[in-house]
């Protein structure tokens, strides 16, 4: 959706003949960005990915958790056949 709206600005800014120079531009996709509801679509897109780093990081200790576990278990196998 982020990407949607920068694809907006960008088409408005291009068809915007008032904007002479790269400056002028610039200036108005700032001004353009600065609007509430792209700033809240960028804060919620940051928060998602904050979300999906955490649930990464817990999985990742899970598995090696599980990992842990499952060596325990041999090495407790191996001790009881011997």
């Amino acid at each position: 959706m982020l990407s949607y709206l920068d694809e907006e600005i960008e088409t408005e800014i291009a068809q915007n003949q008032e904007l002479k120079n790269e400056q002028q531009r610039q200036a108005k996709r700032l001004e353009l960005q600065q609007q509430p509801n792209y700033l809240e679509l960028k804060y919620n897109l940051k928060e998602a990915r904050e979300e999906r780093d955490f649930c990464a990081i817990e999985l990742n200790q899970s598995q090696n958790e599980f990992s842990v576990l499952k060596l325990e278990m041999r090495l407790h196998i191996a001790r009881l056949e011997q």
